[in-house]
């Protein structure tokens, strides 16, 4: 079952945006640092790349002020909390800190699809368990979410960690988590 897709999205630090010339294009963007994975133009992630997303945008030869590259997802997008550049970031990865205020959006109007998406697979045998049939229905019961910074499925996990407890101030055990069997989630291209 396919559970949403994905899209990327420039974003940035509030801290940068407010000490720079304002971004109203996607032509303003080059008056930055972006900042991208160090291997995508070689591999099967040029889908990620700044250059495809001048391409879309209509900005076939645009030049930044400087390229920044890291090999992980996670590194571009604490360069860019830090204040470093422009990230194009996969919405998924960055929802809790758009939501935190700790990234903002600096072009939401143009955002571009991932060919990325987020789907649940159980195996024959494994489908057929109570707590992935209650966990698959459960899924399958949600409206399906567009793909966008906020979306998400599940919006809240049949289980809660113990932190989760603590911050919303109730006073229970947290229930266990269920072992979903291998291939349980699967994030394909």
């Amino acid at each position: 079952m396919r559970l949403f897709g994905e899209n990327l999205t420039p974003v940035a630090s509030p801290w940068l945006i407010k000490s720079s010339p304002p971004i109203k294009t996607p032509a303003d963007i080059t008056g930055f640092t972006l900042i991208e994975a160090g291997d995508a133009h070689r591999t099967h992630l040029e889908w990620l790349t700044w250059r495809r997303w001048f391409e879309v945008n209509g900005l076939e030869r645009a030049q930044p002020k400087r390229w920044l590259y890291f090999n992980y997802a996670y590194q571009m997008v604490q360069a860019a909390l830090t204040g470093q550049g422009v990230v194009l970031a996969r919405s998924s990865l960055i929802a809790e800190s758009l939501a935190n205020g700790d990234l903002v959006e600096v072009l939401p109007q143009h955002r571009m699809d991932s060919p990325m998406a987020y789907w649940l697979i159980a195996g024959p045998r494994n489908a057929l368990r109570p707590e992935i049939k209650a966990f698959w229905d459960w899924c399958s019961s949600r409206p399906s979410p567009r793909a966008r910074p906020s979306a998400r499925c599940p919006t809240r996990t049949p289980w809660t960690t113990s932190t989760e407890v603590a911050i919303s101030g109730r006073r229970r055990a947290a229930p266990r988590r269920p072992r979903l069997p291998l291939g349980g989630w699967s994030y394909t291209q």
